[in-house]
């Protein structure tokens, strides 16, 4: 059986930029060949995670939300309770490719972690593992997405790297570009990556999350860009039109 799959954010019963996550699962099974969402059975599969109530009772009401979708167009809806990291993560990363960049399912949440879990696997001390494509260069992690600091500029992965087009990276690079701050889009190498001035993770479960130390090396406490991206995601997380 072949699925796709989006997580999305479900918090006191609304869901976080649903529009944006579904958008991206479409197009995965678009590019893999599956069949089409059927959407009225998908929104009543929403509905119902929506409306059933937090396991245990009391705890807090943030929830994950996983929608997958099958080659035999059936949704499979789980949700299950939600903790945003916070604490500095701990990566490894390997200069060996392991992602082809211009593959037709690169950069297909599915596909990517798929590749991380065997390699997280080799890693199990590590939070995350960034991947490198053909080229060597690093498309981001195998469960999020990758933004650096290098010699002062503000650099993630561009998407045809292999880099997920992740919904939690398009709203932080469009709410530091309105908030006057630089992000470039291109290519990183591991020497980039090894030599950063900080560095953090950008997904549904992460939001923003400064990266500690990579291959045991860690990196300057001091995390400024780190701490704007954070501000600027809070911002963007607290309004309430991307809520539904």
């Amino acid at each position: 059986m072949i699925s796709c799959f989006e997580t999305v954010e479900l918090r006191d019963g609304l869901y976080f930029e649903l529009d944006a996550h579904l958008s991206l699962l479409r197009t995965a099974l678009s590019t893999l060949g599956l069949p089409p969402l059927d959407e009225p059975q998908l929104s009543r599969a929403l509905e119902l995670a929506r409306s059933h109530p937090p396991e245990p009772e009391g705890v807090d009401s943030l929830r994950r939300v996983r929608v997958s979708w099958d080659d035999r167009g059936e949704p499979i809806v789980v949700a299950s309770p939600m903790l945003v990291h916070t604490t500095p993560a701990a990566v490894f990363v390997d200069p060996e490719p392991r992602l082809l960049s211009t593959a037709s399912w690169a950069g297909l949440k599915t596909t990517s972690y798929r590749s991380a879990t065997a390699y997280s696997s080799e890693h199990p001390a590590s939070d995350e593992v960034l991947m490198v494509n053909e080229l060597r260069s690093i498309c981001g992690g195998g469960y999020s997405n990758l933004f650096t600091v290098v010699r002062g500029s503000l650099i993630t992965p561009r998407v045809g790297s292999g880099s997920r087009a992740g919904v939690t990276r398009s709203l932080i690079i469009e709410g530091l570009r309105d908030a006057g701050v630089e992000v470039f889009e291109g290519t990183l190498s591991v020497d980039d990556v090894l030599n950063a001035d900080e560095a953090f993770l950008t997904s549904t479960g992460r939001h923003v999350q400064a990266i500690g130390s990579i291959n045991g090396n860690c990196y300057p406490p001091e995390r400024p860009v780190t701490e704007i991206a954070a501000r600027t995601f809070n911002q963007i997380y607290n309004e309430s039109f991307r809520w539904s």
